[in-house]
């Protein structure tokens, strides 16, 4: 019986604390893979929605594959930038590096949420660009 209580113990502590540690205000709260592993893949846009609550939906053109040796391709309707990307923020959020006209430019995104399939962005003007794995 001494047992069953410590087991139980054990089990519900856990379960506290992994659901406290939840790091991206809409998810998960839980993941086995990594948060690389998560953010690497080919996304599509499908919408944004803007700080005054204002949701555009996208075509099917607009994509972003995040590679995790940290290179970074956006590609619409047949023209693509290359650049790079990294985790910022303790990987609570993320930037994009870029070079544009011999220039760069750091475009950095708080990250909502991060899961297999979905991945919730928003920029310093509130937008939020919600992405969905290819």
């Amino acid at each position: 019986m001494k047992n069953n209580i410590k087991l139980l113990f054990s089990v519900l502590s856990l379960v506290f604390i992994f659901t406290a540690c939840n790091k991206y205000e809409e998810g998960p709260k839980f993941s086995l893979l990594t948060k690389k592993a998560r953010i690497s893949g080919t996304w599509k846009l499908e919408k944004t929605i803007d700080a005054d609550g204002t949701v555009e939906y996208h075509n099917d053109t607009e994509r972003m594959t995040i590679e995790k040796d940290g290179t970074v391709k956006f590609t619409e309707d047949g023209f693509s930038i290359n650049g790079r990307w990294e985790f910022i923020s303790d990987k609570e959020a993320i930037s994009f590096i870029i070079s544009v006209f011999g220039e760069s430019v750091v475009e950095n995104f708080t990250i909502l949420r991060l899961k297999n399939k979905e991945l919730w962005l928003k920029d310093s003007d509130g937008t939020q660009s919600h992405f969905a794995a290819v």
